[in-house]
């Protein structure tokens, strides 16, 4: 068989394996037996033994008191992160590939959701390491969600060597499978490393996968172990991948050296293939008491696994709504199915649907702010489309939901930030500006915040105050369309004070105002606009000042001023304005000759 043929049926497998990855799972048997415990933010959902989940508890535990005292990572969250702890590969594999587009041979899977952290982690192996990575990918996010791939693999990668002994801390320990990968492959151009995403082959197929988390670990290893001065330089790099710059833009300034430079130094460090281990010492390390685990009911199991699928690729939707079915058919107030299936209604943008399902999942919430987040939030995105003189009511309601969701968590910025965006809709636009600018403290690398912030100023007169707003989050985060928008909502705004001062008869100031706007606009499609617009205000003001020439001389005849009544008739004749004033001028000049 040639190679081209085993190519193609190997990827033709790989293919089928994908689209048939959902049909794979099946609802698990009612004997299977499902633990929980929850430590602190943490919650575990687990089919392995009692032991293997309570010493799963501790590792997690352990590892986030310990990065916690020796950096400034952010190792909490106000979402809850689900951790799946499965006992061997067959269960854990089906779930591997929901989380992902395509089969790969992972032992444990992430996924940083808007609803929360997802972790799936299959214990049949070694799994100090598999929990101790994924664990860091959950710091990563919570610390910076714009972490370049090969940042985020990297880091996880040496921070999964993390090992506790008393109050000593190690991290960094060579891992012998990159350094074997290292040794016996070149590798690959460091502009090619930085470049590669979640799409990108070397990320999914085999041995170019081993390749690129053996060369992203080496470069966070030399990064923060390697190199005195890049250690030092590595809060600084961080900062500026956080405010969105690229790779090689933060080498540059970090470092200041060029992205073949720090190449150059890399590879040198590889050769030597001298991987030292970082040790520390850290206080009161001892974690909490971790309680045994509880047993999951049916209807629990059915649901936490039916909330994990919703939360993965599209094609394992059907599968999802088969587990959350399941719960409900159990427990029909399950409020947690109940919001997850408005969540899948949602996202296919069937609002109504949606709205009836989170109903359901309110009557029943209790402390939940989530189905109150969620409900807020799909009558927010349909305000736009209602008849304006619905749109009040609506977002009246919107306001209530989230005030409700904050009630029951207010760490949450997307709450905050949708309970100030209502009022774009509705309402009075300093209102929500206080709602903006806290969920802008609390997530400050979100544009979408940002944007709708500095809409509310542009809506409340303030342009000041929204370009700064835009020059501070937005131009920093490098979102063009966002820019883009923004511009365009200045320049409405602008025409329509235009429109205002015209309806107040004030043609001139409006006319100054045009100018002006023109003056600072350097879109040449724009200026097009402008001039047509401003055209078009000088047809009416010139209309306008006609018209109060042909009044004041309709004034002067009834005074009996002729010679003055002509006179002003005479020069509005000769302007050469509107055609049909002009006629009635020069008919009312001739009634005048003939008395």
């Amino acid at each position: 068989m040639s190679l081209r043929l085993r190519r193609t049926i190997a990827a033709i497998a790989v293919a089928l394996t994908s689209a048939f990855a959902a049909q794979a799972i099946e609802l698990p048997s009612a004997d299977e037996v499902w633990l929980e415990l929850h430590i602190d933010g943490f919650q575990i959902y687990s089919n392995a033994s009692p032991r293997v989940t309570v010493e799963v508890a501790q590792n997690l535990e352990s590892m986030r008191r310990a990065v916690s005292q020796a950096t400034s990572m952010n190792v909490r969250t106000p979402l809850t992160t689900k951790f799946y702890v499965f006992r061997s590969t067959a269960t854990f594999d089906p779930y591997r590939d929901a989380m992902f587009d395509h089969s790969r041979p992972m032992t444990g899977a992430f996924i940083a959701h808007r609803d929360g952290n997802y972790i799936a982690i299959n214990t049949e192996r070694e799994s100090r390491s598999i929990v101790f990575h994924e664990l860091m990918h959950y710091f990563n996010h919570n610390t910076n969600p714009n972490l370049p791939l090969w940042l985020d693999e990297g880091l996880a990668e040496v921070y999964s060597t993390f090992r506790v002994t008393g109050d000593v801390v190690s991290v960094g320990r060579s891992k012998r499978n990159h350094v074997r990968a290292l040794r016996t492959r070149l590798t690959m151009p460091i502009s090619r490393l930085i470049a590669i995403d979640r799409s990108s082959e070397e990320y999914s197929e085999g041995s170019r996968q081993n390749a690129f988390y053996a060369q992203s670990w080496a470069m966070v290893h030399y990064l923060l172990f390697g190199n005195i001065d890049r250690k030092k330089q590595m809060p600084e790099f961080m900062a500026l991948i956080h405010e969105g710059k690229s790779t090689e833009t933060a080498v540059t300034q970090a470092f200041g050296i060029s992205i073949r430079k720090l190449e150059a130094e890399v590879r040198n460090y590889v050769r030597q293939m001298r991987f030292l281990t970082h040790t520390y010492r850290v206080s009161e390390l001892r974690s909490r008491q971790i309680g045994e685990p509880t047993e999951m009911s049916r209807e629990e199991t059915l649901y936490h696994l039916g909330d994990l699928l919703a939360h993965t690729h599209p094609r394992n939707h059907e599968v999802a709504e088969r587990f959350l079915n399941a719960t409900i058919e159990i427990d029909s107030h399950h409020s947690g199915a109940w919001a997850t299936l408005g969540y899948l209604r949602a996202l296919e943008d069937r609002k109504d649907e949606a709205a009836r399902l989170y109903d359901l999942a309110l009557r029943n919430s209790g402390s939940e702010f989530l189905p109150y987040l969620l409900a807020a939030e799909n009558i927010l995105r349909g305000l736009s489309s209602l008849p304006p003189v619905n749109r009040p009511a609506a977002a009246e309601r919107a306001r209530e939901l989230f005030l409700l969701s904050l009630e029951r968590n207010d760490r949450i910025p997307r709450a905050w930030a949708g309970l100030g965006t209502t009022y774009l809709a509705d309402g009075d636009a300093v209102e929500g500006i206080p709602h903006l600018e806290k969920s802008l403290e609390m997530a400050p690398s979100v544009t979408r915040f940002a944007h709708n912030l500095a809409l509310l100023h542009v809506r409340n007169g303030d342009e000041e105050r929204a370009r700064e707003v835009m020059n501070n989050y937005i131009v920093r985060q490098g979102d063009p369309q966002k820019i883009a928008d923004l511009e365009d909502e200045i320049v409405k705004q602008r025409v329509q004070r235009v429109n205002d001062l015209l309806r107040a008869g004030k043609a001139d100031d409006a006319r100054l105002l045009m100018v002006q706007l023109l003056e600072k606009t350097e879109d040449a499609q724009l200026q097009t606009r402008l001039r047509t617009e401003l055209a078009a205000i000088e047809r009416f003001a010139e209309h306008g000042k006609t018209l109060a020439m042909y009044n004041r001389a309709v004034i002067l005849v009834r005074e009996q001023k002729l010679a003055e009544a002509k006179s002003v008739l005479d020069e509005l004749i000769a302007s050469g304005g509107d055609e049909d004033l002009i006629a009635t001028a020069v008919n009312l000049r001739t009634k005048i000759d003939e008395e």
